[in-house]
């Protein structure tokens, strides 16, 4: 996932609780959990494109680069590799969803100033895509917990949150547990 698709999938929640608001406060930690770990797959992904051009580059020779994420988060090589596994299958399914929101809207995108008073049908189209890449992410983040088991994936997830919470802003909470 790009950092172009990470800000678009950022910006898609706000359309999505336009409908639904108020969230309940179960909606608003799932919401909350998809923004962070949305954000941490894309830093997965990031991570292995530059690990793949110092590789590439001879600068790397240790492959440090892509045990970043892996060192800071303290988890075995089996451990990282199924966070790693769901990170990146969840940013292909999400990515898929971003190119299908993106052909539902294009041909609207000249006619509505600011892209959001869509037809009714396209904005439930949206709303729709919008909820399965939500569910998408919120399944990755649980195929990660069983991986760990509950005790692993508490300090995982206080990883993540620390790690990537804060560069979110105040909605993610760092000490927010799932």
């Amino acid at each position: 996932m790009s950092m172009g698709s990470v800000a678009a999938v950022l910006m898609c929640v706000p359309l999505l609780l336009r409908a639904q608001t108020p969230l309940t406060p179960s909606q608003q930690q799932n919401v909350d959990n998809y923004r962070l770990y949305s954000a941490f797959f894309s830093v997965i992904k990031v991570t292995d494109l530059m690990a793949d051009k110092a590789e590439a580059r001879g600068k790397d020779p240790r492959g440090l680069t892509r045990k970043t994420i892996q060192t800071e988060a303290r988890l075995t090589d089996t451990e990282y590799g199924a966070v790693r596994a769901a990170a990146l299958d969840s940013n292909a399914q999400v990515d898929l969803k971003l190119k299908q929101q993106q052909e539902v809207i294009q041909p609207f995108i000249p006619k509505v100033p600011g892209g959001t008073n869509y037809p009714p049908d396209v904005g439930r189209q949206v709303a729709n895509l919008q909820r399965e890449m939500l569910q998408i992410v919120l399944d990755h983040i649980q195929q990660i917990k069983t991986a760990l088991g509950d005790t692993r994936f508490q300090r995982f997830d206080q990883y993540v949150r620390t790690s990537i919470g804060p560069h979110l802003g105040s909605k993610t909470p760092p000490n927010k547990q799932k």
